[in-house]
């Protein structure tokens, strides 16, 4: 897998409500299986549900990337403009036993199918799986053919650490100091590429009806 952050500012939330800028880092490409980190806590650590009256507002801007997904497409934060994106965080341990994934992933590739060819919503998800050929091996056993970017650093890139506001990414701490977002979590990016709030992230039915009503799809 290849992975480039460009240098480049980008905004990030902060918690006075406002935004500053921050540098992103120089990453080299790396291999397709990806360091593992340097903690093995679970990367199942609790973070606080959002109010069930909070309302949906994007954000932060992603900041700016290239990787590849398991079919070989690249992806840029450019593929996440013009479109609302649905992105799904998950790993493979968590399919086939009770919990969301085991949910989602039938569902998601259900709505993917829906979507695919339309020009106004498109899915990718982001599995935490340390081994690129693992991840895509699984896709292929399992019949799922949305885009998955196998990669568990890129996530914790695009999550704040510190503000729950935009998808705190509590979770295992790396040698960089980031963390792995949570898994089975769900978010939105709209079409000028800025993330979502937590609104929507613990229900993906609601999710995708909100999509589909924001895209007016029926």
């Amino acid at each position: 897998m290849h992975i480039r952050f460009s240098p480049k500012a980008v905004l990030v939330a902060v918690a006075s409500g406002g935004y500053a800028t921050a540098q992103t880092s120089s990453v080299s490409p790396v291999q397709q299986q990806s360091p593992r980190p340097a903690s093995s806590i679970s990367p199942f650590i609790a973070v606080p549900r959002p109010p069930a009256d909070q309302k949906l507002e994007f954000g932060p801007v992603l900041p700016e990337f290239e990787a590849k997904d398991v079919g070989g497409r690249t992806w840029t934060n450019e593929s996440l403009r013009g479109k609302i994106t649905v992105l799904y965080l998950w790993h493979t341990f968590q399919f086939g036993v009770p919990g969301p994934v085991s949910r989602d992933l039938p569902q998601l590739q259900r709505f993917y199918e829906k979507v695919k060819d339309t020009n106004s919503v498109q899915v990718l998800a982001f599995c935490t799986d340390y081994d690129y050929t693992h991840a895509k091996e699984f896709m292929a056993k399992n019949n799922f053919t949305f885009p998955v970017i196998a990669d568990w650093t890129l996530p914790a890139k695009f999550f704040p650490k510190d503000d729950c506001r935009w998808g705190c990414s509590a979770g295992v701490p790396t040698a960089t100091g980031h963390s792995i977002p949570i898994a089975s979590r769900q978010w939105l990016v709209n079409a000028e590429g800025r993330l979502a709030n937590p609104a929507l992230s613990w229900d993906l039915d609601r999710l995708l009806l909100e999509v589909e009503r924001i895209a007016g799809l029926k």
